[in-house]
């Protein structure tokens, strides 16, 4: 019995010990699990809050700020400024122009003039340096219009014609030309301006100019008839000054040889016998006739060997006059047309009023 007492408060007293180290160490095991699963779940806690705070931090950086935006429509000084500013591009693009257009004029001229240099100058001076074309010639010179006759000859009947031919293909070059040199101060002045805003302006502008330039066309039409009809005048009053000339000297060759044949012919009637037939009234008349074509072949023979190059010379050079004058006359009309069309472009572009958007902010959230 003592030994099982004494047992009993043996084990009582270790019981007393342990309670008392675990009351020394300050925490059962019960508590350490709880106390560690708190820290863990504030640990977890604590880490999720500073990812979360990081990334609002970060995306408010970045995100744009919401903006209460306005705008208003301000009379605009750009295109102004941007023909201020390219003068010299301008002035470049237009007399690049001018200089097609003249290239133009010189290989139209040529054209029109190039069957009359190549064919019908000799073609003239073979009936000409001909015994009926010398007789064609002196009764057209009597009874009809010579200068019609000579430009007919020289020309030819549809040279009029050709000549609006050449101003029509002119000026459709012209117009190609002039609609270039739109489209480049248009490019020039527009950069940087607001097309959609400023629509209707910009139309309003290119039917003015459309305008303007129709009535150009019309009256440039007019200059290439005036001028067509003047050549005409001036190359037929040269080449039948030149060409009178040459039939008067002929004439008068063929007078003073009919003189001269008369005088051998009556000379010749002194060795007449009877009976002979050349000495008959008609065998005088078949020989006057005969002496007189004869002359006219003989005359022609010697003007021709002698003068048929000095004339051809003379014609070759009206014609190149003619040609220069021309020239010169289509150049001087379009070139001041188309300086003219271009200060209406560059006028019409400076006096339209455009506008420019400019963005207020009210409130930025």
């Amino acid at each position: 019995m003592e030994d099982n007492s004494h047992n009993s408060e043996k084990k009582d007293l270790q019981i007393k010990k342990t309670e008392e180290r675990v009351t020394e160490s300050g925490m059962s095991k019960n508590e350490k699990y709880f106390w560690g699963a708190i820290i863990v779940l504030l640990l977890g806690y604590v880490s999720i809050s500073l990812i979360a705070l990081y990334k609002t931090d970060s995306e408010l950086k970045n995100r744009e700020p919401i903006v209460d935006e306005k705008w208003l429509e301000l009379p605009s000084e750009k295109i102004r400024e941007n023909l201020s500013l390219n003068q010299e591009l301008i002035k470049e693009n237009l007399n690049l122009q001018i200089e097609k257009i003249n290239n133009k004029i010189d290989d139209e001229v040529d054209m029109l003039f190039e069957k009359v240099v190549n064919e019908n100058i000799d073609e003239f001076l073979d009936f000409h340096y001909s015994v009926v074309g010398g007789y064609v010639e002196l009764g057209t010179m009597a009874f009809s219009d010579y200068d019609k006759y000579i430009n007919e000859k020289l020309l030819g009947s549809n040279f009029f014609d050709e000549i609006e031919k050449s101003s029509k293909n002119i000026r459709a070059f012209y117009e190609n030309r002039m609609k270039n040199h739109q489209d480049f101060v248009e490019f020039i002045s527009t950069d940087q301006v607001d097309l959609e805003l400023n629509s209707q302006a910009l139309a309003s502008v290119r039917e003015d100019i459309s305008t303007n330039f129709m009535q150009q066309k019309i009256k440039l039409g007019v200059v290439g008839t005036a001028i067509g009809a003047k050549i005409l005048t001036v190359v037929s009053a040269k080449i039948t000054a030149k060409t009178a000339v040459k039939s008067g000297a002929k004439a008068a060759t063929k007078l003073a040889s009919s003189a001269g044949g008369a005088i051998v012919g009556a000379n010749a009637g002194l060795l007449c016998g009877p009976g002979s037939i050349i000495c008959s009234p008609f065998g005088a008349i078949v020989g006057g006739v005969m002496f007189w074509f004869g002359t006219d072949v003989a005359i022609n023979a010697v003007d021709e060997t002698l003068h048929r190059e000095e004339l051809k010379k003379e014609i070759l050079n009206s014609i190149n006059e003619t040609k220069t004058e021309l020239k010169n006359n289509y150049v001087s009309s379009f070139e001041h047309e188309t300086e003219k069309f271009s200060e209406q472009i560059l006028q019409s572009y400076k006096n339209v009023e455009i506008k420019e958007k400019m963005k207020i902010i009210d409130n930025i959230k």
